[in-house]
Formats: structure tokens, C-alpha cells, sequence
């Protein structure tokens, strides 16, 4: 056998140089140290029970001054000693097979890890002394079988099936050493359905597909697991000893009724197990747990939407229930197949058109969730013809997404709960990876869009919404430096959401409008009107009534004017009148107010605007859905070929257009994409080339572009520089630019512009891509006289 390691020395991301030594013992002991830290620094970590899981489990015996962290891990402190940082930790639990942690700075809200995962060690164990214990071989192969049996029914080679079968022999001595008797243990294995004849004359093992099956009726089987029966099962997790008698006593007592779900939560180092089952017409649910503390049923029902959590009918309730807040609260009963350590509670549900079952659990005073989150159970399974439509989440974060459609209904009271609630729920799913950041972003596309409500019956400060909007893009950031790979991801989230600010930023947008209001004489009608949704509801709907009045008055008030900038952006009339403060009057204003307004408000837009022109973040995303419907079409002229672009324009296409670019023609009643195509094309013309970060990468759904000049690439530090440039519609330099320009197959490698500056409105018909350096592309359309 080889040495197993107990030296480990790990280059962290940050720089930071770790050391770890195991020394093995009772228990065994893990020392930690960092050589090079400079501030105080804490382990995140949590321990494995099984080689192959996933899902971190808190031990029993925890270092001073270590914190619990959400009920998913546990944080420990680094201790001071001269110029480095040490930390000890000891394993008692003989079951833990492997520790996982990651390094956190938390003073700057810092994490180190390795290569972007966390540090695995496999703890190191010397064979565990067990006294030889008589255990009989036909125990030996039923707890086998009962292993194998969950675990998938593999297939096993014959080493795998010897050291499957001396793990069930070293549980059962366990078992035994525990003091529970031969006859105990025979009953406490058959009490499961899971006794088998087996021949032990020569007592030696046997292959797992060899042994003999206790005989069971066909068509009893069919009617038992029906093909619908789906499986749920909330977190990754390997199921061990306590799992597999959990599933094997829930199996006892069914009386013949139908199992429509079956659904496992992990409670830490406990389990609970759930099954829906049909009663003839009725629905019942019944829930197992191996917690030993007395144990509340804290639920409801949902009728409508995963989001409700409605009180159950008297009929429905089971007796010593009581009615506490809003929701029926049942205890648990003690004990389960003639075994104390469990306890059960089953739930009648009759034939209720109820969609979901919500509930938590209370034992001693303090409350058990899901990840955080409600239990929720489906109760769709139940009818016949919803069993086909029952998803198992995979390919997704299924409680991610479940958290999400559970926390809309206090998401929608205003942006400032949807903030908070997307910084909770991405900094939980931070380390799902993409499919994680996949979730938030589908998100907070419908929020953008409008799809989910924005504001329902809650008044808010603007400096409140934009202090979450700060904490929600500072957790973005974060993963943005921590997760290179998933970059693409957080920049799409990024795109849906403003800069946020804290101190008076937001403050600002309710003092200003009325420093506006003084200012002008103006604090009736629709400015007054427009005030009082400020101060209650901030949104991206304000920069654009903000940019619709500058419009009004800089046309000498033709209303016309104003309803034509709002209706242009998706402010219709309808949707002021919608707020929760509606804006129902139109703006009447006098000839002498319009120079200070204009004045006013536009230093007011500075205020209400993205932060790329000095503003709080609030943005519409109307330029953004523009880029997407660019990169459409230009998919269409770089893959011609592709089997969705050649039916597009043998159907809407000339058949011999004059010039390269398709040109589509849009049919009375066309498709929504065809007239998504038909926006994109708007944007390019003929003879186009793109280089995006010197020509690295191409890709226009990632990088952020936006603006009325034909395309602009930019990035964070020349941002501002870029817009000013359009802004003022010329580019201006000291002497000479000598930048690398790309038109077809021209490369030339000096640009002189004459005078120091060059008018764009000297520029017709071609595409220029002008390359200032790394990180900075400018593409102008047109060409030199």
C-alpha cells in the first residue's frame, strides 16, 4: 500500500503560502499555517463522510471560537503566532474521510483558494481495531445487499464487491460493539423488507446478483413503483448507514399505497425523508426523520404559486395541531416501525386542488430550513396527468431556482428587497458556478425588462435602493475577481442592474427634485406629481421622464415632444398611471421657468443616470436588447450557412441583393425575430469587420457596447473618454495617432489627423476599426475624404 501524505503545502490565490500537516492519531490533529499573511484571516471549511460527496457536514467537535455559518459550514480564526498565522483542528468522528476549506481575509471580504476551488485533503486512518465479533454471513450479505441496493444497483467487479462486503461486516461489528444483540440486529435489518434466504454452508461471499430475492409478486411491484414515480432529492449527498435504514423503515407499512414521490432533505448529519403517497382518492404525505429532540411541524399550503403558504382546512389538520401565525403547526410522533430513534407524522391531504406542501421544521426553540429557504414539497405528482410535466431539476441549481420563485412575492415589494434578495441568494449559490450565475441572470433579465413587478404597496428611500444595488454589484465584483471563468456570466448580471451607492448618493435624487421644484417656481401638476414618486420609488423610469421634459422644453413645450421621448423608451401612458404614486397629469410649464429648468435637469439626469456618465446607476435597457439583436443578424452574415440562417433568408430574403449585406424584407404579419433581425440590421452596414481587445475575442453578447455612434467597445478605464468623444462628435490628440487600423486588408500603421483633430462628419459609407491599445477599440463608421 502506498504512504499515505500528512505534508501539504498549497500557493493560494492572492500569494498566500499554505502549510498543512496531519498527524494521525486519537484524535487526529490538522495543523494549519500561513506563512505570509498580513491581516487576520479564517478557515471556511467543512468535512466530507463519504470520498466521492459533494456536500459539506459540520462536525460534531469544533475548534474555540469557531462561528456557524449558515448551517453549510463553519469558520474558525487563524491565531497569531509572531509572523505567522496557525490553527489546529481535531477529528474525532472516525467517519470523516476528507476536510474542504478555503481562506478568507475578513476584514476586505477576500477569499483565497486554490486555482479557483476549494483545498481538499483526504484525512489519512489507520485500520480501525475492531475485536473479531462474531457476526453471521447472512446478515453480512443482506447489509450488503441493502448498500448495494442504494447505491444504485452497479455493477461491481469482484474486488469491489469484497471490500463492499467487509465494509457491511465492519458496520454490523460495530453495531454489535455497541451492545445490540445477534437477534436484535437480524430484526432491526429484516424490519425493512430486505430479508433474504441466503446460503451459508460454506460462509464464504457471494456475488451480490447471485443472492436470492424474497419473492415478491409482479404485478404488486408495477402498482408500487409506478413509471411516473419521480425522485427529488434536494442536495447531492451519499447515502450512508443512518440514509439506508431512513429508506428501508419508510418502505415498511405502505398497506399497498401508491408512492407518487419520494424526496430526501440532509438536517446536517441528519435526515428527512418525504413521501407522497395516493390513498385510493386521497393524497397523503408522510415524513420520517432521525432526529432524536422533540420536533414541530411548522406548514401550509400553496394553491397557486410556490410563493403561497395558505392554512390547511380543519379536516385537513391531524389532531394536537394548533393555528400559530398564519400556518398549522404539528408535532411529530415518537418512534417509526417499532424503532425509537425515528419519529413520523402523516399528513391527509384529501382531494385538494392544492399544488405544493411549504413547511419547516422547530426542535428546541430554533428553526430548521432548506439552504435557508422553506421546504417545499410538489404536490402536481399526485394527479396523473401532471406526472410527465414533473421536472428533477437537472442541468439547473434546482434550489436556487425553487429560492428565486419563493422569495418573488417579497422581491416584488420594491428594487431595494430585490437587491437584498439577490445578494443573499447569488452570495449562497457563489459557488454553484455557472449554472449558479445562469439562475441570477435569467433573474434579472424579467426584472429589467419589466416582466416582474418593480414596486407593490412599499414606499423607499432612493438611498436604500441604491445602498442594495451597492452590496448587490460589490458581491459581483468580488466573484468577478475570484472566478475568472465565469466572467462572462457576472458581466451579463452586471448589465441588468446600476452601480448602486451608499452615503448621500441616493439621498441626492429627493433633495434635488425639490432644490428643482424651489428653484422654478414648479411644485404643482405633474412635478409635484413625479416628486412623490421619487421619494417613495425610485426607477429606471425616471431618467427617461427626466429626459422626455428636457425634451418639452427645449421644443417650446410641444407636448407632443414629450409623449413621443417617453413612448419611445416604453413609458406609456398607461404605465405612469400604474406606480404606486401615478403620475396622471401632463406637464404645464412657463416660458420664463425654461432656462433654469433646463439647466436644472439636466444636472438632475447626472444624478439619475448610469455610472458611465456620473450617475446613480438607474438605466434603461433598450440599448443593451439593441446589442443583443446585432449580434443576431451578425451570427446570420459570419455562419450563412448555419440551417436557422439559410431558412431565414430563403424566406425573407432578396434573392440577389446588390451588396453583400442580406437584406431582409419584412412581411405584413412577420415573426417577432424577424423583426429583431430587421433592428440589428439597422446597425450594420456593408463591408464590416470587428476586433474586440485587439483581436482576441469577438463577441458582442459579453462585452459592453452601447450608444448612438455605430459600435463602441469599452472598458472601464476609458470609458468616460470614449462617450466624451462622441459627445462632442470629433476626436482630438496632441500631434500625431498612431494607432493599428483594420479595413478588409489594409493594415495601416500611421494615422495622421490633420490639425489635431478629425470630424466625424466627414465620414461616410465604410467601417474604420481604430486600435488605441490593449483593452480599447473604436470603430467608426465611414471613410476619409
Amino acid at each position: 500500500m502506498a504512504k499515505e501524505q500528512t505534508h501539504f503545502k498549497f500557493q493560494l490565490e492572492g500569494g498566500l503560502r499554505l502549510q498543512v500537516q496531519i498527524k494521525k492519531g486519537s484524535p487526529t490533529c490538522i495543523e494549519l499555517e500561513v506563512p505570509n499573511a498580513t491581516t487576520s484571516i479564517l478557515l471556511h471549511w467543512g468535512v466530507l463522510l463519504h470520498p466521492t460527496s459533494k456536500i459539506w457536514v459540520l462536525p460534531s467537535h469544533w475548534p474555540t471560537g469557531t462561528k456557524n455559518y449558515k448551517q453549510k459550514a463553519l469558520q474558525t480564526p487563524f491565531k497569531r503566532s509572531r509572523e505567522t498565522f496557525c490553527l489546529t483542528i481535531e477529528i474525532q468522528d472516525p467517519k470523516i474521510c476528507a476536510i474542504e476549506f478555503v481562506l478568507k481575509d475578513e476584514a476586505r471580504d477576500k477569499w483565497f483558494k486554490l486555482n479557483g476551488q476549494n483545498v481538499h485533503i483526504d484525512i489519512p486512518r489507520d485500520e480501525i481495531n475492531i475485536p473479531n465479533a462474531s457476526v453471521p454471513e447472512d446478515l453480512v450479505q443482506v447489509k450488503a445487499f441493502i448498500q448495494w441496493e442504494l447505491k444504485g444497483k452497479k455493477t461491481y467487479t469482484p474486488e469491489q464487491e469484497k471490500q463492499e462486503y467487509e465494509e457491511a461486516r465492519k458496520e454490523l461489528q460495530m453495531e454489535l460493539l455497541k451492545g445490540i444483540s445477534v437477534p436484535d440486529l437480524r430484526k432491526k435489518l429484516q424490519s425493512g423488507g430486505t430479508q433474504m434466504k441466503v446460503d451459508s454452508r460454506q460462509g464464504k461471499m457471494q456475488s451480490f446478483q447471485h443472492i436470492p430475492r424474497k419473492k415478491r409478486d409482479a404485478s404488486y411491484l408495477m402498482n408500487k413503483f409506478p413509471d411516473r414515480t419521480t425522485e427529488t432529492k434536494v442536495s447531492a449527498m451519499s447515502r450512508k448507514d443512518n440514509t439506508s435504514q431512513l429508506h428501508a423503515y419508510a418502505m415498511e407499512g405502505l398497506d399497498g399505497r401508491t408512492i407518487l414521490q419520494k424526496t430526501t432533505f440532509k438536517l446536517g448529519d441528519k435526515q428527512l425523508l418525504v413521501h407522497l403517497m395516493n390513498n385510493g382518492d386521497e393524497t397523503c404525505a408522510r415524513l420520517v426523520t432521525d432526529i432524536s429532540e422533540p420536533i414541530i411541524l411548522h406548514w401550509g399550503l400553496s394553491k397557486n404559486s410556490a410563493c403561497e403558504w395558505l392554512v390547511p382546512s380543519p379536516n385537513l389538520r391531524p389532531k394536537g395541531s394548533n393555528m400559530v401565525d398564519g400556518a398549522c403547526e404539528t408535532p411529530f410522533k415518537k418512534g417509526y416501525a417499532g424503532d425509537a430513534s425515528f419519529q413520523s407524522l402523516e399528513l391527509k391531504l384529501g382531494k385538494s386542488d392544492f399544488i405544493g406542501l411549504a413547511f419547516v421544521l422547530r426542535s428546541d426553540g430554533q428553526w430548521i430550513k432548506n439552504n435557508g429557504s422553506d421546504f417545499y414539497i410538489s404536490l402536481k405528482a399526485a394527479d396523473g396527468k401532471h406526472s410527465k410535466s414533473v421536472g428533477d431539476g437537472k442541468g439547473t441549481v434546482k434550489w436556487l431556482l425553487d429560492a428565486i420563485a419563493e422569495k418573488e412575492m417579497d422581491a416584488e415589494r420594491s428594487l431595494m428587497h430585490r437587491f437584498s434578495i439577490a445578494t443573499e441568494l447569488t452570495e449562497r449559490a457563489r459557488c454553484e458556478g455557472k449554472l449558479g450565475l445562469a439562475g441570477i441572470l435569467v433573474w434579472m433579465r424579467f426584472m429589467v425588462t419589466r416582466q416582474l413587478t418593480w414596486n407593490k404597496n412599499y414606499n423607499v428611500k432612493p438611498r436604500e435602493i441604491s445602498a442594495a444595488q451597492d452590496k448587490f454589484t460589490n458581491l459581483l465584483q468580488r466573484i468577478f475577481q475570484d472566478q475568472p471563468h465565469n466572467r462572462e456570466f457576472v458581466r451579463l448580471i452586471m448589465s441588468t442592474v446600476g452601480r448602486g451607492g451608499e452615503g448621500d448618493v441616493g439621498q441626492r435624487i429627493r433633495d434635488e427634485i425639490l432644490v428643482i421644484q424651489r428653484n422654478n417656481d414648479c411644485k404643482g401638476g405633474m412635478m409635484e406629481e413625479w416628486h412623490q414618486k421619487l421619494h417613495n420609488n425610485t426607477s429606471p423610469d425616471d431618467v427617461v421622464i427626466c429626459q422626455a421634459l428636457l425634451d418639452y422644453i427645449k421644443s417650446g413645450f410641444n407636448i407632443d415632444i414629450y409623449w413621443k421621448t417617453l413612448n419611445k423608451n416604453g413609458v406609456t401612458k398607461e404605465r405612469l398611471a400604474s406606480y404606486d404614486r401615478p403620475i396622471k397629469s401632463v406637464p404645464s410649464l412657463r416660458s420664463d421657468q425654461k432656462e433654469g429648468l433646463i439647466r436644472d435637469l439636466t444636472a438632475y439626469m447626472k444624478t439619475l443616470k448610469p455610472k458611465k456618465e456620473g450617475g446613480l446607476g438607474y438605466k434603461s435597457t433598450s440599448k443593451h436588447n439593441r446589442a443583443w439583436t446585432t449580434r443576431l443578424y451578425w451570427r446570420m452574415l459570419v455562419t450563412p450557412h448555419a440551417l436557422w440562417a439559410a431558412n431565414v433568408k430563403a424566406k425573407y430574403a432578396e434573392n440577389n441583393p446588390p451588396e453583400r449585406i442580406i437584406r431582409l424584407v419584412l412581411p405584413s404579419k412577420g415573426s417577432p425575430i424577424l423583426s429583431v433581425l430587421r433592428l440589428g440590421e439597422q446597425l450594420i452596414k456593408r463591408h464590416c469587420f470587428w476586433t474586440i481587445n485587439n483581436g482576441q475575442t469577438t463577441n458582442f453578447l459579453t462585452d459592453a457596447w452601447d450608444g448612438n455612434p455605430p459600435l463602441i467597445i469599452q472598458y472601464p478605464e476609458f470609458k468616460r473618454a470614449m462617450e466624451a468623444l462622441h459627445e462632442k462628435g470629433w476626436i482630438k490628440v496632441a500631434k500625431y495617432c498612431k494607432p493599428s487600423i483594420h479595413h478588409g486588408k489594409l493594415d495601416i500603421t500611421e494615422f495622421p489627423l490633420m490639425n489635431g483633430q478629425f470630424n466625424l462628419g466627414q465620414i461616410i459609407n465604410t467601417w474604420w476599426i481604430i486600435s488605441f491599445g490593449p483593452g480599447l477599440i473604436l470603430l467608426l463608421q465611414g471613410r476619409i475624404l
